[in-house]
């Protein structure tokens, strides 16, 4: 979805010589209502089109595509991309795209989609809420829900806490540290305590956090 005709050409004109496959709409709305009627195995959505801003209209286009969602925006700023992966955005590219990288992510995701079709994440963040596997809920605080947005984006690999820090307080020093550390300890104990699952992260002194859901 790209409001930009020459930009949406350029992009189309590249991945179809690759052999992708692609659907276009310049609107929100059209987007919609293509999917009512379309299943595709991966979005590329434009944050602001012509009819507003694709993040106010996110959960419907997530229950109408289960599949995974990468976003382009000019809004390419830290706390911008960090909105996106809150509402649950796979991958952000900030614009002008390149369209190799375009291209390097969509061809990963064809490759985790064929090697686990089913695969899905058992916990889900909605609202300001954590879903467990079990169904249980547990209220988030924003940042906490800002943790895990960021864990959640790159499963299975470490985020450092000096990265952690600038997200979550924009500041390294020992105080924000100690606060971070008791955050996740609250977290942990928020969720043992509502769910029978144990929250699925893991602590590396050296590398940091990591979400270790196993698909």
């Amino acid at each position: 979805m790209e409001d930009h005709q020459d930009l949406a050409e350029e992009m189309i004109i590249f991945l179809q010589k690759r052999k992708v496959q692609v659907t276009h709409v310049s609107s929100i709305q059209q987007a919609l209502a293509q999917l009512d009627t379309t299943r595709f195995d991966l979005l590329l959505l434009d944050r602001l089109l012509p009819d507003g801003d694709i993040l106010d209209h996110y959960e419907t286009v997530a229950q109408k595509h289960p599949g995974k969602i990468l976003m382009m925006t000019a809004l390419g700023q830290t706390p911008e991309r960090i909105k996106g992966y809150q509402k649950g955005v796979d991958h952000y590219l900030p614009k002008p795209v390149d369209l190799d990288e375009l291209l390097a992510i969509i061809q990963l995701q064809s490759i985790k989609k064929s090697s686990t079709p089913s695969a899905q994440s058992a916990w889900q963040i909605i609202e300001q809420n954590l879903i467990c596997p079990d169904g249980a809920s547990v209220h988030l605080t924003a940042r906490e829900k800002r943790f895990l947005a960021c864990l959640r984006h790159q499963p299975g690999q470490a985020f450092g806490r000096k990265a952690l820090l600038e997200e979550l307080y924009m500041g390294q020093d020992l105080s924000n540290l100690r606060n971070m550390d008791s955050m996740i300890y609250r977290l942990r104990q928020k969720v043992a305590q509502t769910s029978s699952v144990s929250l699925p992260v893991e602590t590396y002194n050296r590398l940091g956090f990591v979400w270790s859901e196993t698909l």
